[in-house]
């Protein structure tokens, strides 16, 4: 599922895949992310002020995260500000991103069909099909720009400046590896950022009370400071931001399946199956955590669950919204730096309340290789919050809506 030639999200041999994201993963470590912060706030500033605007409307979060997301993405790995958040509409580079998901499973699934497919003259079904062509193009003219503006070891507090400079001696990718691998950062730090984004405000605006329950963890924890600006470790500090942010990855996954792995050669034993060898297979996280024995009453928003106690071996085992291993997602800590400044920053200034037409029928998740909506959208309303007023949590008998005693709030 990624753009040519093959990047760290397709390549099967492990030793070529071990060595790519040696090349990679050390731009994201948490120094590297600390460095980068002045550039994700900058960026969410830009989405507060677009919700400053809407506070009299509804607002489809769906969009408006993506946005954000992928000018986070833009900004950290392309050196470009994108503007999408302030111009409020989808560049034609994310439309291209959604043809690549849909072209790119066809391939997978339908190879003959794919085939027959990009053979189609008409120009409507070659937009369709050269999606990641216009992608690596659109890749490839952004990094040079970035190099002849910057140079390849500018010191910017910016992601690609990290990736440019090799942490292993004499290893490096080529310009061509590079650009790829950025134009797949780039498509995937944003849809799976702005899809959780949508379903953990969702959730929130249909069990309010937790939006109290994080209030109030940011009054007790960051007092005036609840607006931001943000330090790194206090971010680090919040237990129920993180709760709510989990339990929202739990239940809705941005990828509920995986990419697919292969088999050793040998052939591979798990339990009582024996799995051929060189056989495809994947993992499906829409299942995985909804598991009833790991997490009780399983389709249920209980973010209280990641606070009673510590997770059981169980919990941790089907929990793996980055995935695991060496495969796992490199941009991790991106992505929850993200999560906690959009849960922090909308939820220090607006409540979020349900439109009658968001329902759960509309959001009905639908498999785009990653989730979204089935109506395509998310509309919520944003209140402002009463200045300088933070709400306690609701009483209520119904276990469901509460915190445990072990976790006194």
């Amino acid at each position: 599922m990624s753009l040519p030639p093959h990047g760290i999200f397709s390549l099967r041999n492990k030793a070529a895949h071990s060595q790519r994201r040696g090349l990679l993963s050390h731009a994201f470590s948490q120094q590297n992310i600390n460095d980068c912060m002045p550039i994700i706030e900058q960026k969410l500033d830009s989405l507060l002020r677009s919700f400053n605007c809407d506070t009299s409307q509804t607002v489809d979060v769906f969009l408006r995260f993506r946005l954000f997301a992928f000018d986070v993405v833009g900004e950290l790995f392309l050196g470009t500000s994108f503007g999408a958040s302030e111009a409020g509409t989808a560049p034609e580079y994310l439309h291209d991103v959604d043809r690549q998901f849909l072209f790119s499973g066809i391939k997978f699934n339908f190879p003959l069909l794919a085939t027959f497919l990009s053979q189609i003259p008409l120009s409507s079904m070659k937009t369709f099909t050269q999606g990641g062509e216009r992608l690596a193009q659109f890749g490839n003219s952004a990094f040079q720009e970035y190099i002849q503006r910057y140079g390849r070891d500018s010191k910017r507090r910016d992601l690609l400046t990290k990736v440019l400079v090799p942490q292993q001696k004499g290893k490096a990718m080529t310009d061509r590896e590079t650009y790829v691998e950025v134009g797949n950062l780039v498509a995937a730090g944003t849809d799976t950022t702005s899809t959780t984004l949508t379903y953990l405000f969702w959730s929130l605006a249909r069990f309010p009370e937790w939006q109290n329950h994080v209030r109030k963890e940011m009054h007790e924890k960051l007092g005036r400071a609840a607006q931001g600006p943000y330090e790194m470790q206090a971010l680090n500090g919040l237990p129920v931001v993180d709760a709510v942010i989990n339990e929202a990855l739990r239940l809705y996954p941005a990828a509920p399946a995986s990419l697919p792995r292969v088999t050793p050669q040998e052939g591979w034993q798990w339990n009582a199956y024996t799995i051929p060898p060189e056989a495809s297979c994947r993992a499906f996280l829409h299942t995985a955590t909804r598991d009833p024995i790991a997490f009780p009453d399983p389709d249920v928003f209980l973010p209280g669950r990641w606070l009673e106690a510590e997770p059981t071996t169980s919990m941790k085992t089907l929990f793996m919204p980055f995935s695991k291993g060496t495969r796992a997602c490199i941009g991790k800590s991106l992505a929850m730096v993200e999560l906690r400044l959009v849960v922090l920053g909308l939820l220090s200034r607006y409540e979020v309340k349900l439109p009658p037409q968001t329902t759960e029928e509309s959001m009905e998740i639908r498999d785009h290789f990653l989730v979204m909506p089935k109506s395509g959208k998310c509309e919520l309303i944003f209140e402002p919050l009463p200045e300088g007023r933070w709400r306690r949590p609701d009483q209520t008998p119904d276990r469901r809506r509460l915190i445990t005693a072990q976790y006194d709030l």
